[in-house]
């Protein structure tokens, strides 16, 4: 290749940026730079939060400023080019390009942080009591409490002030005792406000956290996001979301997706011809690369963003539901009180009138003062009715039972990020689920394989004795043959280190240390590290292979671009340089990947003589229905044959080779072991040149719009010139025996810029290429990933809880058959289909065949996303795990979006609901657990809280109008404490209820249920019915049961007014039982409205819930103190223990009537006209598994969707 070129487009760029912003001669560098310049990226125009001083430090020859003002308000190349270009800014920073930073000096860490600022925002100050305090006094409902209260308070003083008789000073105590109990309400709901702001302070801050790649020590390690600093060396690979700004250092066919801040959907091409600067907060598209860090925190790019976009959570789609619901109640509630406050002030003036009248010229006659007293009680019974009908407690029970859940859910290994999810959850009809990680346990084995097609091993130790048992083949090339396109092929040996050689330098992966363990363990795809895993087992040492200490059959090797695994072409490969030990150069390429894709892009294979492995020869014996080969296990094939050659040959790969490989595929595949075909192939150097140089410039450029004539003259960039510096081409050190970075890699949309080599090798024409033709098969590999324990266990419960599951899998479509077989999610009657196939169908097709579809193989990104649009559209509600930068879409677009903690790229987390900490399906039941539980919570206080609200509201109508002194038989106080109980004590009893597997026994609500169902109302009325009747009962019969012989005398509770101390005080124990009769029914309540369903035991599992029964004490005990100690405050008096006996047995009739009104069927209110919502699943999985009665998966809802989709295309031809 031609190395006359003196200028090579390779990174680092050094100072070149700075040399030609200073001299004009430097045009095409210039160039280069200004197709940057038109690149105009603004933060946007908002007021940002004040950045907090940094002090600057001499030890640092830059500081905040400068490197800020590389990308704010745009990015300015001028600035960089000042700064020195990435090398100027590597030598400011003090850091090092392959060595990193050192993790273990804590004092430059330190000094980093305090000059150029932590990785992290400043935290919002956190909301304080006082805040909580002010926030609830805003109330509308507390300010008239309030106001009214201080009113009454103000005419009790002004009255007692009048009153000569101390002992009837008591007219401010009512006004006082509101105005307490308003300090009270309010003191609690901002304490319970406080907690809950804290609980989700500590789930975001956990959601927030995350490790990124990058180099310190000269190794590649896992850092957390939080302990980034400025001078940081950072890997990038597709999938991950930038977090923090920085200068491209090395890089290969990088793309980054900077929409978040362009607005524009186009990627943005990375490297020293293109742009330069990596942002904050953009997403890694395509390729790999290495960056120093230069803005971290709230002086990066998107932290200045994040900083002015501060705002507060959203409501959630239940809360906005109640908020909505407790609206309209608290208008019906405020319409009653108006009807109250007006019916009790005209029967009180009517009453006056038709007595002794109002002046103040006789003792008998109402005051001024007496009638504003009378006015400001009856409007303070008004209010606090108001007071009790709205329920405040909704949003409050919606916001304990979320914390709760999303705190408990954490321990169950689910990360909430979105809070809706935890409510869509719970009504999942069906999943879609990955296989690896999820359902299988995603530690990979190499546990079968085959070497040149004949040479087979299985197990640990046969993979232990590999390369003896190569060593021992017979090489007999003076007897084979090499006519019909046969070549003599590598000795076994160096076939089998060829192989080896690829494991090692065709992979991502590399080595860390586990922070939990201390131990050094591979970190990367668990397909690379199952392959790495195999080399050591086979004796080969893939660190020395990358450090060019161990040589493979004798040749130094060392790696010149690399091909990244792609999700839609599912394959990876390495270009390496390979020195002869004659001193001659050639070129090796690399591939790996799935079987059906690999094997397209071979046209050879490499043939050995036949080794079988006694492991194999024992299974196939046993089961000989698991070989799919006609001869038997120990048969030996005859010398000379393809399955038995006498040396190493290279034959073409013809349909017969073709079928036997597919065979051996296939043996795995039906083991439910993942396959990769590993392949190579080796070109001359003079063959790479000419090909690189003159067929690809060629084909690229004819690709770009045509022959450009100026662009022709220019030469290309030699592999010598490219491979001059390659110590300054590493990702990490090459010292640590890592696989080496490549020179940038993207072709400029310029045609006036060189055309490099790296322009060229990372062109897709150049993979169809070099890569994607002209390969040799040489290996197969089988890897097993087992099955996750409980995975079993959870699919069934799955189908008990009316959820389907699918199995959407990049794998093959035999392996994936057989591993939905073993989890139970496929069925004889169910559909296995590839993904090549459900993209061809009509969107009818589809239709028709997504009810009977179990399992989709060989899906790409695409189909899934497909999959969950066709779902959604079938009105199924819809979960989706994923994994991969390519299931973003599919993540965002399902109901809820589950992404993997372990496994997943940040974009797929930041596309997902919900993240799976430890990438298990068993995670997944539990967070539709949590989401039924929560769902549940609410819906159980909104049963308990309405029956209150009726009664309570009906009660304090009757009584009033039926006093003869227009007092409720509750106070404002006690209406006040009942409101209490019913909006935080209860929210808080009924929202800590743990679920039970009980919940995954019934299938999952429909999108169109009410939100009270049937049973609910049932419940809600029956048991509002019961405690007013209760309560009447007492206030009407009560004197006569009770023994109140002289209140039943003067005419009971509505008789006429009367002085006589033994009637007032046989009253006002009447009063207080019915106030004490009132709450234990609430404490019963209570506990009957632990069940929504109709099941009759409503103390199951009240022992596992303490926060509950503590509760249910601590209200008895506080009842009990307020009526024998509360006083003129509660207007409460003394009970016998015979009256106490009779409130309680008041109170626990709640529990037998609930049964009565359990046992009542749905059937006899359907029978009177009633519209019943029954709770239905949307599948008929007894009918799906079993092919339904006509052959369909029961589910109803589809086949009508599509009979009216047909209706509607008939309609159309007939009137075409």
């Amino acid at each position: 290749m031609s190395d006359t070129n003196p200028k090579v487009d390779t990174l680092p760029p050094t100072t070149a940026a700075a040399a030609a912003a200073a001299d004009p001669a430097h045009g095409e560098t210039m160039i280069g730079m200004n197709v940057l310049n038109d690149v105009k990226l603004s933060v946007p125009d908002m007021p940002l939060s004040p950045v907090a001083p940094v002090q600057r430090s001499s030890k640092f020859a830059t500081d905040v400023a400068d490197l800020t003002a590389m990308v704010s308000p745009s990015k300015d190349i001028a600035q960089l080019a000042q700064l020195g270009g990435p090398q100027g800014i590597l030598s400011a920073l003090l850091t090092d390009e392959n060595t990193g930073l050192s993790a273990d000096n804590l004092e430059d860490l330190k000094a980093r942080e305090i000059a150029f600022g932590p990785n992290r925002l400043p935290s919002i100050p956190p909301k304080s009591i006082f805040y909580f305090i002010t926030r609830a006094f805003k109330d509308k409902i507390i300010i008239l409490l309030s106001v009214v209260a201080a009113v009454s308070l103000g005419i009790g003083i002004y009255e007692d002030a009048t009153t000569s008789n101390p002992a009837e000073r008591i007219h401010w105590i009512e006004g006082f005792s509101v105005l307490m109990a308003v300090v009270i309400i309010v003191l609690v709901s901002s304490i319970n406000d406080l907690q809950k702001e804290r609980q989700f302070r500590k789930l975001n801050a956990k959601k927030e956290d995350r490790k990124v790649k990058g180099v310190r020590d000269g190794r590649t390690q896992l850092i957390s996001i939080y302990d980034i600093v400025v001078g940081d060396i950072l890997l990038l690979e597709p999938g991950d979301v930038i977090t923090a700004d920085g200068i491209i250092v090395s890089s290969m066919g990088l793309k980054c997706d900077e929409s978040s801040a362009t607005g524009e959907s186009d990627t943005i091409k990375k490297g020293p011809s293109h742009d330069q600067f990596i942002l904050s907060g953009s997403k890694v598209t395509e390729g790999i690369g290495k960056y120093v860090v230069t803005g971290v925190g709230e002086h990066s790019f998107f932290g200045k963003i994040m900083m002015a976009m501060r705002t507060e959570n959203e409501d959630t789609p239940l809360q906005i539901k109640l908020d909505a619901l407790a609206e309209r109640i608290a208008k019906f509630g405020s319409a009653i009180a108006i009807l109250i406050f007006v019916l009790l002030f005209l029967k009180y003036i009517i009453l006056v009138l038709t007595s002794n009248g109002f002046g103040s010229s006789t003792e008998a006659q109402e005051s001024g003062a007496e009638v504003a007293t009378k006015f400001v009680k009856i409007l303070l019974t008004s209010i606090a009715i108001v007071a009790v009908a709205v329920p405040e407690g909704l949003p409050l029970a919606v916001t304990l039972s979320l914390a709760y859940a999303t705190t408990r859910m954490m321990k169950d290994n689910n990360l909430v990020r979105v809070l809706s999810a935890c409510e869509t959850m719970g009504n999942a009809t069906t999943i879609c689920s990955d296989k690896t990680g999820t359902l299988t346990q995603n530690r990979m084995t190499v546990v079968a394989g085959v070497v040149g097609k004949n040479v087979i091993f299985e197990g640990d130790a046969e993979a232990n004795e590999l390369q003896s048992k190569i060593a021992a083949l017979a090489n007999n090339t003076d007897a084979a043959t090499f006519d019909g396109g046969k070549k003599k092929g590598p000795v076994a040996k160096d076939l089998l280190e060829i192989v080896m050689e690829g494991v090692a330098l065709n992979s991502s992966a590399f080595e860390g240390k586990d922070e939990q363990t201390g131990n050094i363990e591979i970190i990367g795809s668990k397909t690379e590290v199952a392959l790495l895993e195999w080399s050591t087992k086979a004796g080969f040492d893939y660190k020395g292979i990358r450090k060019g200490e161990v040589l493979i059959a004798g040749e130094k090797v060392s790696v010149v671009q690399t091909f990244p695994f792609s999700s839609e072409r599912k394959s990876m490969a390495t270009l390496v340089k390979v020195e002869k030990l004659d001193g001659s150069i050639a070129y090796r390429v690399h591939a790996k990947g799935a079987p059906e894709i690999v094997m397209g892009y071979c046209d050879r294979v490499v043939l050995l003589p036949f080794s079988p492995s006694p492991a194999a020869i024992q299974r196939q014996q046993a089961d000989k229905s698991s070989s799919t080969s006609r001869r038997s296990p120990d048969a030996v094939p005859a010398v000379g044959s393809r399955s038995n050659p006498q040396a190493s040959i290279i034959y073409p790969l013809e349909a017969k080779l073709q079928k036997d490989y597919k065979d051996i595929i296939e043996s795995f595949a039906v083991q439910s072991l993942r396959t990769i075909l590993l392949a190579y192939k080796e070109i001359p150097a003079e063959e790479f040149e000419k090909l690189i140089n003159v067929t690809m410039k060629e084909k690229i450029l004819a690709s770009k719009g045509g022959n450009n004539n100026s662009q022709e003259k220019k030469p290309v960039a030699s592999a010598a010139d490219l491979h001059a510096s390659s110590s300054m081409l590493l990702i990490p050190n090459q010292g640590d025996g890592e696989t080496k970075s490549f020179v940038d890699s993207q072709l400029s949309e310029d045609d006036d810029e060189v055309l490099t080599e790296a322009d060229i090798l990372t062109h897709p024409l150049t993979f169809t290429e070099l890569v994607a033709n002209g390969l040799i098969a040489s290996s197969v590999v089988g890897i097993e990933d087992p099955l996750r324990p409980g995975v079993i266990e959870a699919v069934k419960a799955c189908k008990d809880a009316g959820v389907l599951v699918r199995m959407v899998t990049g794998d093959n479509i035999v392996t994936a058959r057989s591993i939905a077989s073993k989890c139970g999610i496929y069925h004889s009657n169910g559909l296995v289909m590839e993904g090549q196939d459900f993209r061809k169908m009509t969107e009818e097709q589809m239709l028709e065949a997504i009810p009977r579809l179990q399992v989709l193989a060989r899906s790409s990104p695409l189909d899934k996303q497909i999959l969950v649009s066709k779902l959604k559209q079938l009105g199924e509600t819809v979960a989706v795990t994923g994994d991969g930068t390519n299931d973003g879409p599919a993540l965002k677009m399902a109901d809820i979006g589950f992404s993997m903690g372990i496994a997943g790229t940040e974009v797929a987390k930041e596309a997902s609901s919900i993240i799976l900490m430890d990438d298990s399906f068993s995670s997944v039941v539990k967070a539709i657990l949590w989401g039924r539980s929560v769902n549940d919570s609410v819906k159980k206080f909104l049963q308990f809280q309405l029956s209150v609200n009726v009664s309570a509201v009906t009660i304090t109508f009757v009584s009033a109008l039926a006093d003869s002194n227009e007092s409720s038989a509750l106070s404002v106080v006690q209406l006040l404490w009942v409101n209490l109980i019913m909006d935080t004590f209860a929210a808080l009893a009924l929202a800590t209820e743990l679920p039970t597997n009980e919940l995954l026994q019934r299938p999952p609500e429909s999108k169109k249920a009410p939100l009270i169902s049937f049973a609910m109302w049932k419940m809600i009325l029956g048991q509002a019915f019961l405690q007013i009747t209760v309560n009447l009962i007492l206030l009407f019969a009560g004197p006569q049961f009770l023994g109140f012989k002289e209140l039943v005398a003067a005419g009971g509770i509505n008789g006429a007014n009367t002085t006589n101390p033994i009637v007032v005080h046989q009253k006002e124990v009447l009063k207080s039982i019915i106030f004490n009769a009132f709450v234990m029914l609430q404490l019963f309540s209570l506990v009957n409205s632990r069940r929504k369903d109709s099941n009759i035991n409503v103390l199951s599992g009240i022992i596992r819930n303490p926060p509950f029964y503590f509760i249910f004490i601590g209200i008895a005990a506080a009842q009990a103190v307020i009526v024998e100690f509360g006083g003129i405050a509660f207007q409460t008096v003394h009970l016998t223990a015979l009256q106490w006996l009779v409130c309680i047995i008041a109170g626990s009739l709640t529990l037998p009537w609930g049964v009565v009104l359990r046992l009542i069927p749905n059937d006899f209110f359907k029978s009177l006209g009633f519209k019943v919502y029954e709770e239905t699943p949307l599948h008929d999985l007894g009918n799906a598994e079993n092919g339904g009665a006509n052959g369909d998966s029961g589910n109803a809802g589809v086949f009508e969707y599509i009979r009216r989709k047909r209706t509607e295309k008939r309609a159309q031809r007939s009137s075409s």
